[in-house]
């Protein structure tokens, strides 16, 4: 049979955390009704899981696009219904003191990227500078929901029979309501219209 592959690069103990989780929430989400491949192997030496294939393409810019949008919103609401679970989503956000520490970085990385389009570096910048009210402010977010923490069309497939799955769970676990949905609508890959966005 078909099957998909996924090698995880970068460091040894960042592979087996991104492991971790992604095998946490293969465990979590088969109890729920949310469409997810099955799992095959995996393995720690050589850190690396492989899964059924599906047969499918990324959500197309369609006029059904909206639809799916609700229908997959739909499903992830399930994730409030699910078994708690002490797994902290890798990078996971519970205050605007957490975002803006992950913004900073993001900036470092893209200013050392030569060739970078400076528009892009700078509208991050100014998100830095919206950030520091929230600090003052202290807000908090919380761990209030089981998160894929990287949601968006990117990490979805539509299968032949119209159903919408996701993959991508390296990063699963207790995180912020606010990141799952600011993922949906800010993601640099989810390009959603103002239509969509409504």
């Amino acid at each position: 049979k078909d099957f998909a592959l996924k090698i995880y690069s970068g460091d040894l103990e960042r592979n087996l955390t991104s492991l971790n989780h992604e095998l946490n929430a293969f465990e979590i989400l088969a109890t729920s009704r949310i469409n997810i491949a099955n799992l095959n192997a995996f393995t720690e030496k050589f850190p690396s899981i492989s899964y059924s294939w599906i047969e499918g393409s990324l959500p197309q810019r369609n006029s059904s696009t909206t639809n799916a949008i609700s229908e997959c919103i739909e499903e992830l609401s399930s994730l409030y219904k699910l078994n708690p679970s002490e797994l902290i989503a890798i990078d996971a956000i519970e205050s605007s003191a957490d975002l803006h520490h992950q913004l900073i970085n993001r900036i470092d990385i893209l200013q050392a990227i030569n060739g970078f389009p400076e528009e892009w570096i700078d509208k991050f910048i100014l998100r830095e500078k919206e950030l520091r009210i929230l600090l003052e402010d202290g807000i908090s977010f919380g761990f209030d929901i089981l998160s894929f923490s990287d949601f968006g069309h990117h990490n979805m497939l539509r299968s032949k029979n119209g159903k919408y799955y996701f993959v991508d769970f390296e990063f699963f676990g207790k995180d912020s309501t606010v990141k799952l949905f600011g993922d949906l609508f800010s993601h640099p890959k989810g390009s959603l219209t103002s239509q969509e966005l409504k």
